[in-house]
């Protein structure tokens, strides 16, 4: 087989969330049915004992690497383009196959309930998934930290990047059963799903993995980076006060800023590429007026230092609602900053749902809609797609 260059992983690369066992391991976003993105150097990395040598053969490449003296060690294939299933094998004191891998496009899929909101959750438009088979849509779900115990016992483990998942899903072909069954709120995200399911309608070769990772009721805070945040000078004061938090006292809750929820949702597939980002949030910081602006800037500023400076970024305007005790400039005010969001921040935008939402439900059921227009967005900047209208 032919041999490729390898790199080792820099010792603190990434922090936190050491596996117990010394044989040699993955991180969860490593399983079978998994999308790699196609056209970029192919990142594989894990953990084994201090100097152990790891075998990684991918396809019809490999590659043999040495652990660090911290167990970590990491690979890096060459670009690939679309072909067909392949496995991957990593082969220490043990052996780890992994089958029915693809090439394709992976978009990360994040924000708050209302992309949490799973297919089942969407009235009359849940009939659309018994005609969800689709063997090449992949589903990897990331299980909202709220929903597991031993993060609401241990609030402090994520006070510092994890190097991998508190739980996940791992990856799932497209079908029914699994869009039913894959997360823990009326199954996978329903805005990723249709979002998805029309971008293949439109690419049809193109593989898509969907990343969800979601946390219902989470500010934009806790999603962003130390990088997004000292990159905003109109944040810095709340920055330091954040920074402040005695984090062994804090509340495991989604309206804190710490703890961080991209320390343990998001950090731990930094060094995997993306296609892109969705995303759906604003309800909980509808209050912020203009200042939700910056707040966006520096979310965007922090995940791209991982995904690179164009990174397609496309976003949900909030739907309208009639929130009981909000003033009523409060929604009109996100939405200017939604706005600004969308003209000034470089590649990134937004898709309209004031014609589509329901004033009586916080969580709109027409996510068909929302989805098809995400992916107008992407199909006409990201694809350089002949869009009528988007």
């Amino acid at each position: 087989m032919k041999k490729i260059l390898f790199s080792l992983c820099v010792g603190g690369a990434v922090l936190g969330g050491l596996p117990a066992s010394a044989e040699v391991s993955l991180p969860q976003i490593f399983t079978s049915n998994m999308v790699l993105q196609r056209d970029v150097p192919i990142p594989v990395w894990g953990w084994a004992d201090p100097g152990e040598k790891v075998t990684v053969t991918l396809a019809d490449q490999s590659a043999t690497v040495t652990a660090d003296e911290k167990g970590n060690w990491k690979v890096s294939f060459p670009k690939r383009g679309l072909g067909k299933a392949f496995t991957l094998t990593v082969k220490g004191e043990n052996e780890i196959k992994l089958e029915n891998l693809l090439m394709g496009d992976v978009w990360l899929c994040s924000g708050q309930s209302n992309m949490e909101m799973g297919v089942k959750q969407t009235g009359k438009f849940s009939k659309q998934i018994e005609k969800a088979d689709s063997p090449t849509l992949r589903l990897f779900y990331v299980t909202n930290p709220n929903r597991v115990k031993a993060w609401k016992k241990d609030v402090s483990q994520s006070s510092t990047p994890r190097k991998d998942f508190l739980e996940s899903s791992g990856w799932k072909v497209c079908s029914p059963e699994t869009l039913k069954n894959t997360g823990l709120w009326g199954g996978f995200s329903a805005t990723a799903y249709f979002f998805g399911k029309s971008l293949q309608e439109q690419l049809k070769e193109v593989p898509i993995g969907l990343i969800a990772s979601s946390s219902g009721g989470s500010k934009i805070e806790p999603w962003t980076t130390d990088a997004g945040w000292k990159s905003v000078p109109e944040l810095a004061k709340e920055y330091q006060k954040m920074k402040s938090i005695d984090l062994s006292k804090a509340k495991a809750s989604i309206h804190s800023p710490w703890p961080s929820l991209y320390n343990v949702s998001i950090h731990p597939i930094a060094q995997m590429p993306i296609k892109g980002v969705i995303w759906y949030q604003g309800e909980a910081n509808r209050r912020d007026g203009m200042l939700y602006f910056h707040r966006m800037k520096a979310l965007i500023h922090g995940w791209r230092q991982h995904w690179g400076e164009n990174m397609p970024f496309y976003f949900v305007q909030l739907a309208p609602f009639s929130y009981s005790k909000d003033q009523a400039e409060w929604l009109p005010g996100i939405w200017l900053a939604q706005s600004e969001a969308d003209q000034k921040i470089k590649n990134v935008g937004m898709a309209v749902t004031i014609d589509i939402g329901n004033p009586k439900d916080i969580h709109p059921k027409n996510k068909p809609e929302v989805g098809r227009r995400l992916a107008l967005l992407a199909l006409k900047d990201t694809y350089g797609k002949k869009v009528l209208a988007y």
